[in-house]
């Protein structure tokens, strides 16, 4: 289970980097790599990654925690790769998918690890640093070009 998330996680993760050039320089087969490589991430590795860190768990107090992260990220990615490509109902998706993080995720997350004692402050930074990273990138997507 574990080797299934590390390849998923990063053939779809280079895929979207190779996307992102192959976009940004105008080049072909640049769609293909971003909505493969996106829908390979939300259908595969979030998954995956949900039932292998839940079974690898002792005791399951974290269950509601990983399920809000699974849906919130696939949201947002999803609105990330609409707005990519200009589908209908990106404005949708990103009016749901930007505060889905805040307004769920992370209160969600706040009162799953309120009680635990070997949780690190640098845990807690790097999941803020985290939401930070998506909702700079979020807006970013959201705005329109002057001109």
């Amino acid at each position: 289970m574990k080797r299934l998330v590390y390849i998923s996680g990063t053939v779809s993760t280079n895929m979207l980097l190779l996307g992102a050039i192959f976009k940004m320089n105008h080049w072909p087969a640049a769609n293909i790599l971003l909505v493969v490589s996106i829908l390979l991430f939300v259908f595969v590795f979030l998954p995956v990654a949900l039932l292998a860190s839940n079974r690898g768990q002792e005791q399951k107090s974290y269950k509601w925690l990983h399920i809000v992260t699974f849906v919130a990220f696939a949201i947002s990615l999803t609105a990330a790769l609409f707005k990519i490509m200009h589908w209908p109902g990106a404005g949708v998706l990103l009016v749901v998918g930007i505060p889905l993080p805040f307004v769920v995720f992370l209160p969600v997350y706040i009162y799953s690890t309120r009680n635990d004692k070997n949780q690190s402050p640098a845990y807690a930074m790097g999941v803020m640093f985290g939401l930070t990273f998506l909702a700079v990138f979020s807006v970013m997507l959201s705005l329109r070009g002057i001109g």
